[in-house]
């Protein structure tokens, strides 16, 4: 499954809109359709992580890769220390 796939899946199992997604994390309502649609990925951890936030999900739920897993854990490492 595609980040964008896993995003839209999770924004409407939460009962989210993108314009409610949007409001809530404060990211555009046109970037969360193009993260959804694949025209373009988050650029930045902190992105990642305000969307496990607001949407309730581990870090690691957006994992695609070993390579961004190895990113996201080690991103959640430096919160911890």
């Amino acid at each position: 499954m595609t980040f964008g796939e896993k995003l839209r899946v999770l924004r409407e199992e939460r009962g989210y809109t993108r314009t409610d997604l949007a409001a809530a994390t404060g990211f555009a309502r046109r970037s969360i359709y193009n993260w959804e649609q694949g025209r373009n990925l988050p650029k930045s951890i902190s992105t990642h992580k305000v969307l496990s936030h607001v949407l309730r999900v581990d870090l690691s739920y957006w994992c695609v890769s070993a390579i961004v897993c190895c990113d996201l854990t080690r991103a959640r490492m430096s919160i911890v220390l």
